[in-house]
């Protein structure tokens, strides 16, 4: 008699910003797609959401408040959202914006495995492909998945764990 195995599929939490119309493409939604595909369960996280109607301009004085307490309720939002989905594999694609102190209260209160695929060059804050809190953050990935191999030893030397290219 053959004994059945009971395969509890991975939860992943998946961060990133999301497109509103198939008509783009989004790298998140083909790392969803492929992640469904392989028997995960992936629940989603914008971390791009604008919270406030105002859209002001970067030269407006009203920017940069909103964009801070934008960001602010974001990251609460996410920490909430973390804690609610209890996810094996929180998955970030690029997520510049999380706060590194939110992940890493997330990462002291449970256990998962954080991994970051960042499509851009993390170091590049001045072009605003990266920030601070990707810098930050890096000592706290799992694995951390580049476009080059070029930068794999300076993530390494920066504190990632595994990089993957």
């Amino acid at each position: 008699m053959s004994e059945r195995l009971n395969f509890k599929p991975q939860k992943m939490l998946m961060v990133s910003q999301f497109q509103k119309s198939s008509d783009n493409y989004c790298y998140a939604e083909f790392l969803k797609k492929l992640a469904e595909q392989s028997g995960f369960e992936v629940e989603t996280f914008d971390c791009k959401v604008n919270y406030f109607f105002l859209r002001p301009k970067s030269s407006d004085l009203l920017w940069w408040p909103l964009k801070l307490a934008s960001n602010f309720i974001t990251n609460l939002a996410f920490l909430l959202k973390t804690l609610r989905t209890k996810p094996n594999i929180l998955f970030l694609v690029k997520g510049e914006n999380i706060n590194f102190r939110v992940l890493k209260i997330l990462k002291w209160w449970q256990k998962f495995k954080l991994i970051n695929f960042y499509p851009d060059s993390p170091f590049s804050v001045a072009n605003t492909n990266s920030s601070y809190n990707i810098l930050r953050s890096l000592p706290l990935y799992d694995r951390f998945a580049i476009w080059s191999k070029l930068l794999a030893q300076v993530l390494q030397a920066s504190g990632s764990k595994e990089v993957f290219y």
